[in-house]
Formats: C-alpha cells, structure tokens, sequence
C-alpha cells in the first residue's frame, strides 16, 4: 500500500510536468484550431538554449535565471514561425490543414537542425534544487514539486489573463467568431501572433524543466508533442482545465504501467488511452460540441 500511495505521488509530479508540456499546445489549438506539429521541436530548442546558457556560454549562470532569460527568447521563435510561416497560409482555404504539413515539415528541419548542431549524444541540464523531501514516510524529490508548483500557478495565472484582460479575452473571441472580432476592432492577426508566441515561452518552461528530468536529444521533442497531443485531444477543444486534470490522471496512471510493467509498456498505455477517449468520448473528457 505504502508503494502504491508513492507511485501516485510520483504520477502527480510528473503530470504537473506534463501540464507545462501541453498547456501550449491546448493554447495553440484552442484559439487558431491548428495542432501545431512543431511543439516538441520547440520544447526542445529550449532546453537546449538552456543547456547552452548553464553549461557553457555562461557557465556558472544561476539556473532560476534560466526562466527569465529563455522564455523570451522563445516567444520571440513563436512570434517569428507565425508571422513568417504560418500567417501567409491563412489567406488560403483550408489552412489549417496546411498548417498542420508545415508544423510538422517544420519540425523535421528544427530535428535535423538540433542533430547538425548539437550531435546525437544526450545533453543533461542539473536541476535548480537536488534535495529529497521525505513526509510521512515518503521520499519525493524537492525539484519535482517545484515543478509541480509552478504548474499551478502558471495556470491560474493564465485563466486570470484570459478572464480579466482586454488582450486574454481577445484570444477567446476570436476562435468563436472571427468575422465578427474583426468587425468589432479586435486585430486577429496580431491575436494569432501573441498566441504562438505565448504558447512558444510556456514551451520553454517546459523544456527548460525536461532537461532537468530527462537526457535532451534532438529527436526528443516527439515524444513529448505525442504526449501533449493525447492530453489535449483527450480534454478535447483546446480546453485548458481539461487539459490540466488529463495531465494530472495520465501521470498517476503512467506511474503505475511503469511501476506494475515497466517502462517499455508506457508509450503504449498513452495510446490505448487515446483510443479509448475516441471511442467512449470522442469530443473529448471536457470539450463542447
């Protein structure tokens, strides 16, 4: 008993990672209706940007800055992939299709790209905090309930923007209507813009956490798209609060596969789970009509 209490405090610790991964994502597909292909490529570049800035240009670099210094860098990536790549397609119908071959075509030259640069061997980022917290009897390492932490609130600090600003309120408008935002004043251009640059800073915080977790390799970054895109369509429509319980129970679930079968029955569990949701729910565990 006392195993499988640790096992699910360990899933929790890993879904709150895995809220940071996909929030991006549900943020992407929930206003622009674009499954962005290229979100683990950018996790990645992240996390190598922050491998750089820690472990050789700046050597040295107090790793809490790392969350000050590499989000902005990415939403300036996001901003640019929009503007440069993805705006000029929106003219066009079916455009979201198209989107979704360039993402992914996208992706392939960031991979191949990470590869030329970086080679193929694993590249680790040390965690900002190495203690272990024993409560109660169980070991939980500090690190991951940091990350845990800064889930949350990166959550409740995103519902407040999207509920309370001009800009956040925006964001949901537009999806509903965008003849009608238009119409009313709200530039859906520069919403679509903001978008994929938000939606790129909250990747690094995911990569930047990832590195931390697991070894970086440049073709790492479709694992964690294939896990953010489960945990998206599983919450269905781009919801966020979907989004984040999806997180919390494919987490505790994975830790159990892993605990009871091995790690090598994980990636398979994410897909049985995936067409369950296709079968049981298809508009997903929270998403509308």
């Amino acid at each position: 008993m006392h195993m499988l209490a640790e096992t699910i405090i360990g899933g929790l610790t890993i879904g709150g990672a895995y809220i940071i991964v996909a929030l991006g994502l549900a943020i992407v597909y929930g206003v622009s209706e674009v499954m962005n292909f290229a979100h683990g490529s950018l996790i990645m570049m992240a996390a190598y940007i922050a491998w750089i800035l820690s472990t050789t240009v700046l050597s040295g670099l107090p790793l809490p800055l790392l969350f000050v210094i590499v989000p902005p860098i990415m939403f300036g990536v996001g901003m640019l992939i929009e503007r440069g790549i993805l705006r000029p397609l929106r003219r066009q119908p079916n455009w979201a299709t198209t989107a979704i071959v360039v993402t992914l075509g996208l992706a392939l030259v960031m991979n191949n790209t990470l590869l030329v640069t970086f080679g193929p061997l694993g590249r680790y980022v040390p965690p900002v905090i190495e203690q272990i917290i024993k409560v109660g009897g169980f070991s939980v390492p500090a690190y991951r309930l940091m990350i845990m932490g800064i889930s949350i609130g990166l959550v409740i600090g995103l519902i407040y923007f999207l509920k309370k600003t001009r800009l956040g309120l925006s964001m949901r408008a537009v999806p509903q209507d965008i003849v009608g935002a238009n119409i009313v004043g709200i530039p859906s251009d520069k919403v679509f813009n903001f978008t994929f640059g938000l939606s790129a800073a909250i990747a690094a915080v995911g990569g930047i956490f990832m590195s931390s977790i697991y070894m970086l390799s440049p073709e790492g970054g479709w694992l964690l798209f294939i896990k953010a895109f489960v945990i998206v369509l599983l919450a269905g429509a781009g919801s966020m609060t979907g989004a984040i319980i999806s997180s919390f129970i494919l987490g505790i679930l994975e830790s159990i596969v892993q605990w009871q079968m091995g790690s090598l029955w994980i990636m398979p569990f994410w897909f049985v789970a995936f067409l369950i949701r296709r079968s049981v729910r298809p508009k997903g565990l929270f998403g509308i009509r």
